[in-house]
């Protein structure tokens, strides 16, 4: 029967069969929960496209006329890597190996002249730092690069050197520990100055199969050498793939220096001396072959050939295989 009564507020009537709320809204312990919580709609995962800089035709990106890096000037990015490229091209890599002695071999030293310390101060940030007594030498350290002659740490760091190098020549890299059919048996010379490395070659043996020519200071005409039998090769004990020094410290001795390490670690008894005259036959133009190298890497040949004797018998260059 149906109810004169007016329903007090607070009762409630039970729901019909088809009034009757869904279960877990029955069940919910906040009844009014869909209204002061609302779903929300599903946002786009694609996110809006932002404009961050301005373009009004200006050039975005520049070329460091100083360490040859072209960079985007309006990426963070890009402007943090060339600051790291343009500090290892124009001071130097810094060299982050504690305890080189472990790791490989003390085989020279180097006197910088004091201009050429002048014009490195000159061009870097370093007034503030304290000097020594030391302060103008080079240290050369020759590392071992064969297939585990190094610890990982180790080897990251001499790829780090050796990558740089390779960026600064604009050559083609070569993988470290890597010598085709043979054991490699090249070796990273650094040269370390400041905690900085300012110089580093790739040296070792000659590939026994590649033609090696002689270039002639004068008439700058390749002519080849016979190889084919072992007293030939026997002439040349040491190869030249990389050389490199930094800008600002060139033409300071540092180049011939790591040359003459080179030459003097390169026979298993032999120093520098007897090479040049038992295999050298008094020259070092028979005893050091270089690997394609630049004009000014040629110059670089032809004046440490001419530090011995006084007269080049012209440079011996081999192409990479």
């Amino acid at each position: 029967m149906p109810s004169f009564f007016p329903e007090e507020e607070g009762d409630e009537t039970p729901p019909t069969s088809s009034q009757s709320e869904p279960m877990e809204d029955k069940y919910s312990l906040s009844p009014f929960k869909s209204k002061l919580h609302p779903r929300k709609k599903s946002k786009s995962s694609t996110p809006k496209l932002q404009q961050m800089t301005l373009d009004l035709g200006q050039k975005m990106r520049i070329d460091c006329r100083k360490c040859g890096m072209s960079y985007d000037r309006t990426d963070t990015k890009d402007v943090q890597m060339h600051s790291r490229h343009h500090s290892a091209m124009m001071q130097g890599m810094e060299w982050c190996l504690r305890n080189p002695n472990k790791k490989g071999r003390l085989i020279g030293q180097h006197k910088l002249p004091k201009s050429s310390i002048d014009a490195y101060v000159a061009e870097q940030d370093v007034g503030s730092r304290k000097t020594s007594k030391d302060e103008n030498e080079v240290q050369l350290w020759a590392f071992a690069i064969g297939k585990g002659q190094q610890d990982p740490s180790t080897f990251s760091v001499l790829q780090d050197v050796k990558n740089i190098m390779d960026s600064a020549l604009g050559a083609v890299p070569i993988e470290l520990g890597t010598s085709g059919e043979r054991e490699c048996q090249d070796k990273l010379i650094v040269a370390v100055w400041r905690d900085r490395v300012v110089g580093s070659a790739l040296v070792g043996e000659l590939p026994k199969s590649v033609d090696i020519y002689r270039i002639s200071s004068e008439s700058e005409k390749a002519v080849i050498i016979d190889t084919t039998d072992k007293a030939g090769w026997e002439k040349v004990p040491l190869a030249i793939h990389r050389i490199h020094v930094i800008s600002i410290l060139r033409r300071s001795g540092i180049a011939s220096a790591m040359l003459d390490a080179a030459l003097n670690d390169c026979v298993y008894g032999l120093d520098r001396q007897e090479v040049i005259r038992t295999i050298g036959q008094g020259s070092k133009a028979n005893t050091t072959a270089f690997s394609q190298p630049t004009e000014s890497g040629r110059l670089l040949a032809q004046r440490w050939i001419q530090e011995e004797s006084g007269e080049s018998n012209g440079v011996l260059v081999f192409q990479e295989a």
